[in-house]
């Protein structure tokens, strides 16, 4: 066991309480006011000097006493909304919102890492920021303003993270390189005609016809117009148009997602869906506009930081969980990975205890929090490899 996995385990305590605290007064997105609070004042507490973005993202930059490399390492704390279920002890306090996806784990690991990195500060040569980012859960996540920050200062050598999962065994990490979640953007799809009675079709332009053409040619794109070693994915997930039986609507509207794992594919995919709406809608005698948001790229682990991850958990002999296939959920971590390399990671937190599930966003999520050391003694060991002279 190496000295800092030692004084990981010194620390177990520490981060215990504090994610059970954390966990027992959650904050949904965007108001994270408290826990924000906390972790700025602990951080003076440490002797940081933390920064509070407008968000409420909290950053701390912790120097060695040689100038070097600079690492970003990054925690979210927003919670969700959800009733828990588990019966813990330390259940939320907070009707209808719930710490169910690990975030209050994330914020008591990083505070470790900071603890950690100060006792080996002599030893680094270069910077750390230490970011605990609001709002990841919602679609205009909190990443973007701490990679503004990162880049108004300097910008950063890497950016890494490590996200808690109640399916793997406690204490594995799981790190591949390449793809690690999908990219994501959020589209809805307006096909507009000309209305009128349903007795007379004829004199109208009817936007439902075209619209579901439309949707069955989305449908055919990963096979047609993608490239079949890169995987997509285009749901609609809503159809809405008409008000009555007997009555052809001006509009159809459909909104729904995409994802996909290579980055810049959304470029190609956006542009086969914009050609295909445009065709199918004019034939129709309609026209159809595409409107994207909530865009975001795939979290994207650089190989050569992967490689080094990896090295590190077997010199700190952490068990390597298989890679599997990537997640096709995402996670706004990836704006750092688009602006700077770097990896994110899995740390395994399988719970078993009677009652609770490791199933992230549900009302009965629980995790085995004495993984928490060795989350930690990876994170702070990766940052004073990474900064070593």
């Amino acid at each position: 066991m190496t000295e800092i996995q030692k004084q990981a385990q010194q620390l177990g305590d520490y981060m215990v309480l504090w994610r059970r605290q954390f966990h027992q007064f959650p904050e949904l997105s965007l108001q994270e006011a408290a826990t924000s609070r906390h972790i700025q004042q602990e951080l003076q507490n440490m002797g940081l000097e933390p920064v509070v973005l407008k968000n409420r993202s909290v950053i701390a930059r912790l120097d060695g006493p040689l100038p070097g490399r600079r690492l970003a390492i990054r925690a979210d704390i927003d919670a969700l909304p959800l009733q828990e279920e588990t019966g813990l002890s330390y259940a939320s306090q907070v009707p209808g919102v719930m710490h169910a996806c690990g975030h209050d784990y994330h914020a008591a690991c990083l505070l470790g890492v900071a603890k950690l990195l100060l006792q080996n500060q002599k030893s680094l040569c270069g910077s750390v920021y230490l970011c605990f980012q609001t709002a990841e859960e919602v679609s205009e996540g909190g990443a973007w303003q701490i990679v503004d920050y990162l880049k108004e200062n300097g910008g950063v050598d890497q950016a890494i993270a490590a996200h808690v999962s109640g399916s793997l065994p406690g204490g594995h990490i799981q790190l591949p390189a390449g793809p690690m979640m999908a990219g994501i953007a959020q589209w809805t799809l307006t096909v507009s005609g000309t209305g009128g009675h349903g007795s007379r079709p004829d004199l109208c332009r009817d936007p439902i016809r075209p619209a579901s053409d439309i949707l069955r040619e989305f449908s055919a794109i990963p096979v047609n117009r993608h490239a079949p070693f890169d995987v997509c994915v285009i749901n609609p997930c809503t159809f809405h148009a008409g008000t009555a039986f007997n009555i052809v609507p001006e509009q159809a509207v459909v909104s729904g997602n995409l994802r996909y794992f290579k980055p810049g594919d959304i470029d190609v995919i956006r542009r086969s869906m914009e050609e295909i709406a445009a065709g199918i809608a004019a034939a129709h005698g309609c026209r159809a506009t595409l409107d994207f948001e909530g865009m975001l790229p795939p979290c994207y682990n650089d190989p050569e930081a992967a490689a080094a991850g990896q090295a590190l958990c077997a010199q700190l002999g952490i068990p390597l969980a298989p890679s599997g296939d990537p997640d096709t959920g995402s996670d706004d971590f990836a704006e750092f990975l688009s602006a700077f390399s770097g990896f994110y990671l899995r740390i395994g937190a399988h719970s078993g205890q009677p009652g609770t599930v490791g199933v992230h966003h549900n009302p009965r999520f629980a995790l085995d929090d004495s993984s928490l050391p060795t989350a930690a003694a990876f994170l702070a060991a990766y940052a004073a490899t990474f900064l070593r002279a």
